[in-house]
C-alpha cells in the first residue's frame, strides 16, 4: 500500500521533473548557440577588417611606387618636359620600357598609361594617341578637372587595347609632374580580379565571412 502511494506520487511530480529539466536544457542549449554566434559574428568582423587592411595596404604599396618613380624616373620626367631635339620616338619608348617595368614589378596593375597636357597626349604600353581618339578620354578629363588626388575610382570597365576586352578595374590617377602637377596625369589600372584573388587565398575552409552580420 505505501509503495503504491510513493509510486503515485513520484508520477504526480514526474510531469513537473520533465518539463523543468527540459527547459533547463533549452536554455542552456541556446545560450551556447547565442554565445556562439556572437563570436562568430565578431570573428567575422575582426578577419574582415583584416582583409581590408591588407587590401588598402596593397594599394597603398602601388601608389607609393608610381609616386616614387613620378618622383625619381629620369625617364618619365623627360616624357613630360622634352628636351630640345630629343628625339621623340626614342623617348616614347624608352618610356613605354619604363611603364612595363613598372607593371613587371607589381602584378597587380592592369596598365599604365600617362597623358602629357602640353601636345595632349597619351602614351599606353602598346600605343601613342592624341587624347582625343583615347577611349579613356572621359576619366582623364575627369582626373584633370580635380584639383587634388583623390584616391581609387569606383570600378570600371577597361583595357589598353581597342580589339582587346575590357575588364574590371579600380583606377588611380596622379598629377604630373611633382610637386605642382601641371604637365599632365599618370594613370594607374589595378585588376579588381588581382585583389579578389588576394581575399580567396586568405579565406581558408574554416572561416566564413558574414558581412550582413558584421
Amino acid at each position: 500500500m505505501e509503495k503504491t502511494w510513493y509510486n503515485r506520487l513520484l508520477m504526480s511530480y514526474f510531469p513537473i521533473l520533465f518539463i523543468t529539466v527540459s527547459i533547463i536544457i533549452f536554455v542552456s542549449v541556446s545560450m551556447i548557440s547565442e554565445f556562439s554566434i556572437k563570436e562568430t559574428e565578431k570573428a567575422n568582423r575582426i578577419f574582415a577588417k583584416y582583409v581590408i587592411d591588407f587590401i588598402e595596404t596593397s594599394l597603398k604599396s602601388v601608389e607609393r611606387v608610381i609616386l616614387e618613380e613620378a618622383g625619381n624616373s629620369d625617364v618619365l620626367y623627360e616624357f613630360f618636359e622634352p628636351k630640345n631635339g630629343s628625339d621623340a620616338g626614342m623617348l616614347h619608348y624608352e618610356t613605354s620600357k619604363e611603364l612595363h617595368k613598372i607593371m613587371d614589378d607589381n602584378p597587380m596593375i592592369q596598365s599604365i598609361y600617362l597623358y602629357r597636357a602640353r601636345d595632349q597626349l597619351v602614351l599606353t604600353t602598346n600605343s601613342i594617341q592624341k587624347l582625343d581618339g583615347f577611349e579613356d578620354k572621359p576619366f582623364v578629363e575627369q582626373a584633370l578637372s580635380k584639383p587634388s588626388n583623390t584616391g581609387w575610382s569606383e570600378v570600371r570597365m577597361y583595357s589598353d587595347l581597342s580589339l582587346q576586352s575590357k575588364e574590371k578595374v579600380i583606377s588611380m590617377s596622379k598629377k604630373a609632374l611633382l610637386p605642382f602637377g601641371n604637365q599632365g596625369i599618370i594613370v594607374v589600372n589595378v585588376r579588381v580580379d588581382s585583389l579578389l584573388r588576394i581575399v580567396d587565398e586568405m579565406i581558408n575552409g574554416d572561416i566564413t565571412l558574414n558581412f550582413e552580420s558584421a
